[in-house]
């Protein structure tokens, strides 16, 4: 089933809009698209306890996101830094027939940028999973992003 992120936006709670404002995406399909790479890469380096947990305190429209598209029985990544964040959001997005991310740098923000907007919204760099060194790498790149 295809999300509609024409109507995830319209019912956004603001995360949409500022990653879309943030990033300079006009299109609400390939906004979603990005989110989706990004945030199903992440939670490929999560279990499944602590998906449930960022589920938890996900926007609602983010929450969709996060769930389409998921395959309960995948390998499970281990995400140590920012750098194989942004080679394993790449990957991602190689393995769909439509690429929303024309390059690493294109990458590198749009994870940078979710992440900073979901950290306004849920302090997601306070949760556990994000391990050390990849949580101080995102701040240190928030905060010179700022």
């Amino acid at each position: 089933m295809e999300i509609d992120y024409n109507k995830l936006a319209q019912n956004d709670e603001g995360c949409i809009e500022e990653i879309k404002e943030a990033l300079g995406i006009h299109c609400n399909f390939k906004a979603g698209r990005i989110i989706g790479r990004v945030l199903h890469t992440l939670r490929s380096s999560l279990t499944y306890v602590e998906s449930a947990d960022l589920i938890q305190h996900l926007p609602d429209n983010i929450k969709i996101i996060y769930v389409s598209d998921w395959k309960l029985k995948t390998n499970q990544i281990e995400l140590k830094s920012l750098e194989s964040f942004v080679n394993e959001v790449i990957v991602n997005d190689s393995a769909h027939a439509e690429r929303v991310l024309s390059s690493r740098m294109v990458a590198l923000d749009a994870i940078i940028t979710i992440i900073r907007v979901l950290n306004k919204h849920i302090n997601i760099l306070s949760y556990d999973f994000l391990k050390y060194p990849l949580n101080n790498q995102l701040k240190e790149a928030m905060y010179k992003a700022a």
